[in-house]
């Protein structure tokens, strides 16, 4: 059964991820530099990406309702629209997929019922490949979605999912991103078949604050029936399931 990560103030379940001197520095301002370090090392490894995530969030004002709702009709019309209507919330949702780069975008505007609480609004960019190409056009597409949509109050998270071969375990990849990324490890979570690792990595500006200082690396391996590995990267936490 896969689990998923869950942050809370006592216990952290986070990890690591790695990169060659050659990969960009904290500084660097690419929405995908991130992601661009993780897909570096695991091909580095000759290891295969099963998928790759990147994910914004950001709370808005109720009062912009109506306005936000409009711009997105118009800023979205070539994307595929629903709305779901839940118990406690209205769902907008737009979906445009991109086979030529085997990724998908998806856009999510979650208007809770009561008044009280803010509007969500979710926009996550994923696939299963990637190559110079795929880098280019994901980057514009986000630059755009950012300049229309975002604020600097923006969250982004990135993960990507790799799986161990016979020459790769867990063990040597856990340890060459620690060396690669100079993780600061913070804690280690181990069992049979599973481990979760957290850290810092000063080649990232984004972290969350705790205990024992910012942390913003993860990295989660499970050694599934048939002996294989999922290995999961993310910063500052694994959002995707694992």
């Amino acid at each position: 059964m896969k689990s998923r990560f869950i942050l809370v103030p006592t216990i952290i379940l986070v990890g690591i991820v790695c990169s060659f001197s050659s990969l960009k520095s904290a500084a660097s301002t690419s929405h995908l530099s991130e992601l661009e370090d993780m897909i570096e090392i695991v091909q580095a490894e000759e290891l295969g990406i099963q998928k790759w995530e990147v994910l914004m969030k950001e709370s808005l004002s109720r009062v912009d309702y109506q306005q936000t709702l409009q711009m997105l009709q118009t800023e979205l019309s070539s994307f595929a629209y629903s709305v779901e209507e839940e118990e406690k919330a209205i769902k907008y949702i737009w979906s445009n997929p991109h086979k030529a780069h085997q990724g998908t975008e998806r856009f999510i505007m979650l208007v809770p019922k009561e008044q009280k609480h803010d509007i969500q609004m979710t926009y996550v960019v994923s696939g299963t490949d990637w190559k110079k190409s795929t880098n280019t056009y994901y980057s514009n597409i986000m630059d755009n979605m950012l300049n229309v949509v975002f604020s600097e109050k923006m969250s982004k998270y990135t993960c990507l999912t790799t799986l161990s071969s016979d020459k790769i375990n867990s063990d040597y990849f856990f340890d060459i991103l620690k060396e690669k990324l100079k993780v600061q490890p913070l804690e280690n979570m181990k069992e049979n078949d599973f481990e979760v690792l957290s850290g810092y990595t000063p080649h990232w500006n984004s972290s969350i604050p705790i205990t024992d200082g910012p942390m913003n690396v993860q990295v989660a391996a499970r050694t599934g029936l048939g002996g294989k590995t999922t290995i999961t990267i993310g910063t500052p936490i694994i959002t995707t399931e694992y």
